[in-house]
């Protein structure tokens, strides 16, 4: 009597939902602040620095949701929404405003990013419970920079783009219809050029559930 065995893979087929938080770290350089703050933010408030120390932070963490849908053992599809975190621009300076009189500035400007797209996947299975996947799709971002000089906010209208995403991760098969992830992304020229644009490293651990 033939008898009926285990399927090959843990992970079940059919739809899907799940969550991730990572580490983001933005490939953006400090000149577009440092043109923006001494060559139109502080003509336009008056203010003549005598000495600027600026900064930048590039890292931050994100997080995202996604739904998507297991077709066969190597081929999936989803729909994902990131929160894809913040540069953050710092800058002291010291100097005078238009009357002459000190004045201390402090400057902070931060850009945001987020972004929704769908995606395919493909999947490799190398034992039961564990595969290795490739993530490839394309992704609508918006991005922003909002701030302050001392008391005064600084107000930009948000943008939009079309951007690709690679990805690549491993995952591991949990009691059949859970998931855990770890994935590396990158995004190709986040954001857009009218306001801030740069590629996008972001590496994750998610977990997703089967319905």
């Amino acid at each position: 009597m033939l008898g009926v065995g285990s399927p090959a893979y843990a992970a079940q087929l059919g739809p899907y939902v799940g969550g991730l938080y990572g580490v983001i770290d933005h490939d953006i350089s400090i000149g577009p602040f440092e043109s923006f703050t001494l060559n139109a933010l502080y003509p336009a408030l008056d203010f003549t620095p005598t000495s600027h120390s600026p900064s930048l932070d590039t890292e931050d963490e994100g997080y995202g949701g996604l739904i998507g849908y297991r077709i066969s053992r190597h081929f999936a599809v989803e729909g994902l929404f990131m929160d894809l975190g913040e540069v953050t621009y710092r800058a002291h300076a010291d100097g005078v405003n238009g009357e002459g009189n000190p004045v201390v500035g402090e400057t902070t400007l931060t850009h945001d990013v987020s972004g929704i797209g769908l995606y395919g996947l493909a999947i490799l299975p190398f034992s039961y419970r564990w595969e290795i996947y490739a993530r490839v799709g394309v992704q609508l971002t918006s991005s922003g920079v909002d701030g302050r000089f001392n008391r005064f906010p600084i107000d930009f209208s948000r943008e939009s783009s079309t951007d690709y995403l690679l990805g690549a991760g491993i995952a591991m098969s949990v009691a059949e219809i859970y998931g855990l992830r770890f994935e590396y992304k990158r995004i190709f020229g986040a954001g857009n050029g009218a306001v801030l644009e740069g590629d996008l490293d972001m590496i994750s651990l998610g977990i997703i559930v089967a319905f």
